[in-house]
C-alpha cells in the first residue's frame, strides 16, 4: 500500500514528474577527442646574458644591453673617481714618478655573439674613462709633489 500512496503522490504514471523528463530529454554529446598538435619545437625566447666582473644580467636584447651598460657606465665614471682618490695620499706623493698609476677596469663579457659590438663601444667608453681617471690622478699627484719640492726648497733658502 505504501508503494500505492506514493505512485499516487506523483500521480502515476501520467503523471507530472515523467511529463516533465519525457520534455527536457537532452541526447548525450559524444565525448571530446583531442587535437593532437603538430610536431616540431617550441620557440623560445633568446636568452641574452651581460657579465659586469662576474655579476651575470639577463636582458632581452640588444637596446636593453645597451642600456644597461650605459647605467654601468655612469657608475664606472664614479667608482674611477673614488679609485683615484683613494690613490691620493701624502705616501703616494712621495713615491710618485716611479711608475704610472693603475686604476683596475672592469671585466665586462657576453656569451652572445649579438652583443659583441654593444660590449666592445662599451669597453672602449670605461676604459677611458679609467684611463682619464688615471691620467688626472697621476697630474694631480706630480703637481703636489712638485708643490712640496718647492715647499722644501724655501725651507733651506731660509735656513740658510
Amino acid at each position: 500500500m505504501a508503494a500505492d500512496t506514493w505512485g499516487l503522490s506523483w500521480k502515476g504514471t501520467t503523471g507530472s514528474w515523467l511529463a516533465s523528463w519525457a520534455r527536457n530529454v537532452v541526447p548525450p554529446t559524444p565525448p571530446e577527442i583531442p587535437t593532437v598538435t603538430p610536431a616540431g619545437r617550441k620557440t623560445h625566447r633568446k636568452r641574452y646574458v651581460v657579465e659586469i666582473d662576474g655579476q651575470h644580467f639577463d636582458v632581452d636584447g640588444p637596446e636593453h644591453a645597451r642600456a644597461l651598460l650605459d647605467r654601468a657606465r655612469e657608475i664606472a665614471a664614479l667608482h674611477a673617481r673614488e679609485l683615484a682618490d683613494e690613490k691620493v695620499s701624502r705616501e703616494t706623493i712621495r713615491r710618485t714618478g716611479k711608475r704610472p698609476i693603475a686604476l683596475p677596469t672592469p671585466r665586462i663579457a657576453s656569451p652572445n655573439p649579438e652583443l659583441r659590438e654593444v660590449l666592445q663601444t662599451a669597453r672602449k667608453q670605461i676604459n677611458d674613462l679609467y684611463r682619464s681617471a688615471a691620467i688626472d690622478t697621476e697630474l694631480a699627484l706630480l703637481m703636489a709633489r712638485q708643490f712640496e719640492l718647492e715647499d722644501e726648497e724655501e725651507a733651506l733658502l731660509l735656513l740658510m
